[in-house]
């Protein structure tokens, strides 16, 4: 039996502006999580990371096997809680490495519902598994999701702050029911969002992004968003939103992308804030599973 998995996990940037809990982008940005089986159970067997450990325990409880000592040692260049999927790269790494080592009890639908249910949604987890443009939902206890491919020339341009924001609190902030008209707003755009990926237009898709759910209370939290996402649009970006619960701020363009990059920076340089900048491409097939 093998006793070391390397699992490739993609960043993944969700909600993609109205598409709340619901859409989501793997990015050829990684985290590698290297998983290490123990030939007995034992307290220094524990990994460092409580997340880690949390989704082990689901793992070895949804795969219905004995639990293993393992350590686990997470390394690359997803940044912590900057909204681009670090937690998905955490669970899925575990739960992937402990599945591959033992034989592969769950699918990857399987382990798809196990970090969904850890993260509370699916937006993250079902690009992060199986790559692309994710849409996603929990019907029936199970997720449903279907994938689309990014043009490998769309290129998504992250601004990311060089301060955090907790997941929790950005969930926080947000009402919690919302009015009517901006609910049909959301859902008309996510539903053209659908078509018009399906069908390769993301100069059609990009006009879709505005949201009224989420980020109008989370810019409270990130008041560069609105301005940033100004600037982007005019170097040419499609369009663009607020990556998860934020910090980081997203925006799709073909042309000109490090001007867009550089626009979206002397934003945050003007409120006395700094950001890096990256220009990604879509990442198509998910997690990578070595060893």
């Amino acid at each position: 039996m093998k006793s070391v998995a390397r699992v490739h996990v993609p960043a993944t940037s969700g909600n993609m502006g109205p598409g709340f809990d619901t859409l989501g982008v793997a990015l050829r940005l990684y985290n590698c999580v290297e998983v290490r089986l123990h030939d007995q159970r034992c307290a220094k067997d524990a990994p460092s990371s409580p997340m880690a450990a949390a989704a082990a325990r689901a793992f070895f409880r949804k795969a219905a096997v004995h639990e293993r000592g393992f350590s686990a040692r997470i390394r690359g260049d997803v940044p912590a809680s900057r909204g681009l999927g670090s937690s998905v790269t955490v669970r899925l790494g575990v739960a992937a490495g402990l599945n591959h080592l033992l034989g592969s009890p769950l699918g990857r639908a399987e382990l798809l519902d196990l970090v969904s249910d850890l993260e509370g949604h699916p937006d993250n987890a079902a690009p992060a598994v199986f790559g692309g443009i994710a849409a996603a939902g929990v019907v029936d206890g199970r997720v449903m999701h279907r994938t689309f491919k990014a043009p490998p020339s769309l290129r998504f341009v992250a601004a990311i702050p060089d301060f955090e924001m907790e997941t929790r609190r950005a969930r926080k902030i947000l009402p919690a029911s919302a009015p009517l008209a901006d609910c049909v707003h959301n859902l008309s755009r996510v539903a053209l969002m659908i078509a018009l990926a399906s069908q390769g237009d993301f100069r059609g898709f990009g006009r879709l992004l505005e949201d009224r759910l989420h980020q109008p209370y989370r810019a409270k939290l990130v008041p560069q968003l609105y301005p940033a996402l100004d600037a982007a649009r005019a170097e040419g970006a499609y369009g663009g939103w607020l990556s998860g619960s934020g910090s980081t701020i997203m925006a799709i363009t073909r042309d000109r992308p490090r001007e867009v990059g550089r626009a979206m920076a002397r934003v945050f340089a003007k409120s006395r804030a700094r950001c890096r900048v990256l220009i990604l491409a879509a990442d198509p097939k998910g997690m990578r599973i070595e060893g």
